[in-house]
Order: structure tokens, then C-alpha cells, then sequence
């Protein structure tokens, strides 16, 4: 059986380093190569692996990585994701994208192999949705680039609101799309997933009962709908903007960067700053055919929560103040895995070391459920 490059010791080896990780790591990797390289069985079903997740083959059911490789399954998904470097290069070569954005951009990788020991006791692997869903389809498609600390991607623009500019002031005022449902304090409903609210003893969220839902009028002179106040929430009385003196700047299916927030580097405004300008010159020169309408971010870090829960000086707060915040939906539990590496935890055991995990903890335990924005 034709041993593929990404299964090759040696191209691995290189490749990983390539990447970012660490010798005890790729060692590790390296070695299961060899075990797959020498059972047919195992390297067949880690080529469907590949073949799914980088090429949107057909999944396969039985055996499954997990009955065949057992708990090296994580450890598989890691050796596959390494690949994705080798794509992601392959790409920005062929785009002229300078080396050192690149190697920049190989960064997911360390940071998820990282994440993933740190919430696994040490051991070396990555959980399967992050290697089918972030390296199979994000990292490998080249588009995701990192430029210090924030990494970037062109996204059609989904937020269900229009933004409008004043066209003297530079204000801006966004206006909920029609047809979008709120609770009565101006929040979008959380989405019920079944597995996570079995597990904390959640019930469908009711509070849409008493709640409503937007509309928008436009004519050839104005816009009428509901505000979105830039503090996280939407507001019931309608308000009117004039055209002559309101442009319509944003709205969706609009091509925007998409902003994801890596972990294990601090929430300093300076860092946060120097990226953006540094994307505000990256995406012109080297991406002119896609020209962007804004810069946005859905994630748990800009829940409007956090700031019933965390002292004035926290930078994750700065962090919120420096952006529109705006609702979106959620199951409410979307900060789980980034905080405690699991969106099922218990809460009763889970650690509490830190201000915003104690905060977590006890605002769970009181039956809450956490937004995202």
C-alpha cells in the first residue's frame, strides 16, 4: 500500500516542526505513523479520515478511529490536522503572501495541540470536530491568516442587523432586521440543544413569551426599525433615520473579516491594535478582489454578561469596549469549552482558579446561562 505524504515519517517530522510543535510531540506523531504504515486496516481508515475532512469525501461509518486506534483516536486527529500546514503554505506560495505571515498563520496548530493537553491531562492529541471543522476546513483552505494577535477570515456578513453612518458625524446606529425575535430586555433566545440542557437541568427558555419581534420600513426618504444599542442589546420603540443624512455602511450577506481571538496571549488593547492595522494594510494589498465592509467577531468573549461578573479594570471588558456589540443566538454554554475545555462540566469539580471561572461556576450553579455577542 502507497504510503501518502502526510503518513510519511519523515515529511511529517518536517512538516510538523514546520508548524510550531514541540519534539515530544512530533515524536509521538511520528510513531504512530509507523504503527498506521504498518497496518493496512489503520492507514485506510486514516486516509477516509483525510479524505473527509480535506476533501468532503463521504463519511464512513465502522469501524470508526475510535474502535480502531482507541485512545490514540485524539492523537490521530492531531498527526491529520499537521497537513493542513502543508496546504495552508501551498496556497499563500501561490498568492504571494510574505513566509512570515505564513509561519504566523501555522499557529493554530501549537495552540490547539496545547489546548488540547492542557485540558486533557497532559496527553497529546485534538478533539475531532476541531480537526474536521478548523484544519479541515478553515486552516487548509489557506484563507485564515494570522497577523499578531487576532487571526482574520473573509465571511459573508450574517449578524441580521443594517448599520447606518451618519454622514457628517461618522456616528453609527444599527437597526435589527425584520422578522428577528427578541426577549423583552433586547436579547435573542437561546437555542435549545438537547445534550447540554439534559445535562445542567435547563428548560427551554421562556422568556420569549413576553417578547418581540422586530420590523423595519423603508421609503425613499427614511428607515424605521428597532435600534441596537452598542452596549450588546436591542430596543423596542422604533426610531427613523433620513437618508440624506444616513449611509447605509452594513448589512448581511456583506463581505466582512471575521475575527477569532487565539488563546494563551493577554487581552492587551496595544496588541489588539497593532493586528488591526496591520489588517486594515494586509487585506487591500493582498486580497483587493474581496473589499470588506467591517471587522466583526461572534464569540463568548463579548457577552454582555461579563460585565455583571467581572471587576471595572478586567481587560476582557476593555476588550468589549473597543467594538458595537450587538445579540446573537446561543445554546448558552458557548464559553464552556474555551474556559474549562468541555461544554459539559460539573460544576461542582470544575476548577475555579481564576476570577472569570469562579464567576462561571456560580453563575451556573444559580441556573444561568451565558450569552455569547
Amino acid at each position: 500500500m502507497t504510503i501518502p505524504p502526510y503518513l510519511s515519517p519523515g515529511m511529517l517530522a518536517q512538516t510538523a516542526a514546520e508548524g510550531g510543535l514541540e519534539p515530544p510531540i512530533i515524536n509521538a506523531l511520528v510513531a504512530l505513523a509507523e504503527r498506521i504504515n504498518a497496518e493496512p486496516h489503520l492507514q485506510q481508515c486514516a486516509q477516509a479520515l483525510h479524505a473527509q475532512a480535506y476533501q468532503q469525501a463521504a463519511a464512513t461509518g465502522e469501524p470508526s478511529p475510535a474502535t480502531l486506534f482507541g485512545n490514540e483516536a485524539n492523537k490521530l486527529y492531531l498527526l491529520l490536522a499537521v497537513d493542513a500546514v502543508r496546504l495552508l503554505r501551498a496556497i499563500h506560495e501561490e498568492r504571494g503572501i510574505p513566509a512570515a505571515i505564513t509561519r504566523e498563520s501555522y499557529g493554530a496548530l501549537p495552540m490547539a495541540a496545547r489546548r488540547y493537553a492542557e485540558w486533557h491531562g497532559g496527553a497529546i492529541g485534538m478533539e475531532e470536530w476541531v480537526f474536521r471543522s478548523w484544519f479541515g476546513e478553515t486552516v487548509a483552505s489557506g484563507n485564515l491568516y494570522r497577523l499578531g494577535r487576532m487571526e482574520y477570515i473573509f465571511q459573508e456578513f450574517e449578524g441580521d442587523l443594517r448599520l447606518y453612518r451618519h454622514r457628517k458625524s461618522g456616528q453609527v446606529q444599527a437597526l435589527a432586521e425584520a422578522g428577528v425575535r427578541f426577549t423583552a430586555d433586547g436579547y435573542r433566545p437561546f437555542t435549545v440543544q438537547e445534550r447540554i440542557y439534559n445535562h445542567y437541568g435547563w428548560s427551554p427558555d421562556t422568556t420569549t413569551d413576553d417578547g418581540w419581534t422586530a420590523t423595519f420600513e423603508e421609503d425613499d426618504q427614511q428607515v424605521t426599525g428597532m435600534p441596537i444599542s452598542p452596549l450588546g442589546y436591542a430596543q423596542r420603540e422604533p426610531i427613523r433615520l433620513a437618508k440624506t443624512e444616513w449611509a447605509l455602511v452594513l448589512q448581511n450577506g456583506d463581505t466582512v473579516l471575521d475575527m477569532h481571538i487565539p488563546n494563551f496571549m493577554p487581552l492587551h488593547l496595544d496588541l489588539l491594535h497593532a493586528s488591526l492595522q496591520r489588517a486594515l494594510a494586509f487585506f487591500p494589498r493582498y486580497h483587493p478582489e474581496r473589499p470588506f465592509k467591517a471587522l466583526v467577531c461572534d464569540s463568548w468573549i463579548f457577552n454582555t454578561q461579563w460585565e455583571e461578573m467581572l471587576p471595572p479594570s478586567s481587560n476582557l471588558l476593555a476588550f468589549q469596549r473597543q467594538g458595537y456589540l450587538y445579540p446573537i443566538p446561543t445554546h448558552g454554554a458557548g464559553a464552556m469549552y474555551f474556559l474549562f475545555g468541555d461544554q459539559l462540566i460539573d460544576p461542582d469539580t470544575a476548577p475555579q482558579d481564576t476570577t472569570l471561572r469562579r464567576a462561571v461556576i456560580g453563575h451556573i450553579q444559580a441556573g444561568g446561562k451565558l450569552r455569547n455577542g
